[in-house]
């Protein structure tokens, strides 16, 4: 995964770049992977456990559309499994 030069314009609610290989945000809307791709984003992560009110599109469709990764990993997020974390850091390595 790699991050490139980033143009903050339409980017998704809380986005942030934690380094120049990982960053995050709120659910992104269906045209901020657009976005995201732009930005030379490679991978999408999911670590949701439940399905988002209003949210009328497939994500792991428009991410995989995009040419983009799709990674989904049920997480609660205050206390994730272990196995949870392996899975990730397995991913990202």
């Amino acid at each position: 995964m790699k991050i490139a030069a980033i143009s903050f314009k339409g980017k998704p609610e809380n986005y942030c770049v934690i380094d120049k290989y990982l960053s995050r945000s709120a659910q992104p809307q269906k045209e901020d992977f657009t976005w995201l791709k732009e930005q030379g984003v490679t991978d999408v992560f999911n670590f949701r456990t439940m399905i988002v009110s209003g949210l009328d599109f497939n994500e792991e469709e428009v991410v995989k559309s995009l040419g983009m990764k799709y990674h989904n990993i049920p997480s609660v997020s205050r206390y994730p499994k272990g196995e949870n974390v392996d899975i990730f850091l397995k991913e990202v390595d």
